[in-house]
Parts: structure tokens; sequence; C-alpha cells
């Protein structure tokens, strides 16, 4: 019983190496860090809006005029000299 030796093992199966490993595919460069974010400087701290001139600052009150006219006492004014 020979061990029958007209059985090659089939040289011609090749590794295939017509598979490369894809050096085509990039790592995508397209996608930065994103440097577009700033920290703002066009929020303005909204100069428009006014302190409600509806309420002065009670320029409208005299300083009553009959206290202005108190004559000073020329008895302390004498003591104080």
């Amino acid at each position: 019983m020979p061990q029958n030796p007209q059985m090659p093992q089939n040289p011609q199966m090749p590794q295939n190496p017509q598979m490369p490993q894809n050096p085509q595919m990039p790592q995508n460069p397209q996608m930065p860090q994103f440097p577009l974010i700033t920290q703002f400087p066009q929020m303005p701290q909204n100069p428009q809006m006014p302190q409600n001139p509806q309420f002065p600052q009670n320029s409208q009150i005299p300083q009553n005029p009959q206290i202005t006219k108190m004559p000073q006492n020329p008895q302390i004014l004498k003591t104080l000299r």
C-alpha cells in the first residue's frame, strides 16, 4: 500500500498578494479641531439700555426758600468772636 505519490501538495495556490491593506483610506483631514470657537467678542454689554428717564433725581424739589431767609442770630456771632 503506497502513500500515493501522485497527490501533490498543490504549490499553485498562492497566498493572494493582490489584497493590499488599503492605503487609500485617509484619516479624514477635513475634520479640524474647531478653531472657530472664540470667546464671543461680539456680545456687547447692552449700551442701549437707558437708566429709565421717567424717574428724575428730584430736580424739581426746591430747597425751601423760607429756611434760607432765616436771619443769623447776632448774639451767637458775638459770643463766637
